[in-house]
């Protein structure tokens, strides 16, 4: 099956990724956006970061929801849920370790580079 044919098995619109960094801007992962029903978010964070339980937190239309959690060992973590944003109306995606060290997807940012 094609992408489109794939997106209207589960009532999609759009799917995209965006890269999740690091304060300094290093790339240390991928957040993955799906605009259907339901939307969905799924950040991937690969190997590095300090081991920990990592909050997935997303900001839309000025408000911030936590999604899931993931827990980062020697290979990273992954983790992901649905939303009730559209993904046009998301801001960013950040995973929060527990000291407040934080990664982001910034949307906003990647929207305005297209």
């Amino acid at each position: 099956a094609g992408f489109r044919e794939t997106l209207e098995v589960a009532n999609g619109r759009y799917f995209t990724a965006a890269p999740l960094t690091d304060a300094a801007g290093a790339e240390v992962g991928h957040v993955f956006f799906y605009d259907g029903d339901p939307s969905w978010v799924f950040a991937v964070l690969g190997p590095g970061p300090a081991s920990g339980v990592y909050q997935v937190v997303v900001t839309a239309a000025e408000q911030t929801h936590t999604i899931a959690s993931c827990e980062v060992d020697a290979d990273g973590c992954g983790g992901g849920g649905t939303v009730e944003a559209r993904i046009s109306a998301i801001q960013d995606v950040r995973l929060v370790a527990p000291d407040g060290t934080s990664f982001a997807a910034d949307l906003a940012r990647e929207r305005s580079e297209e």
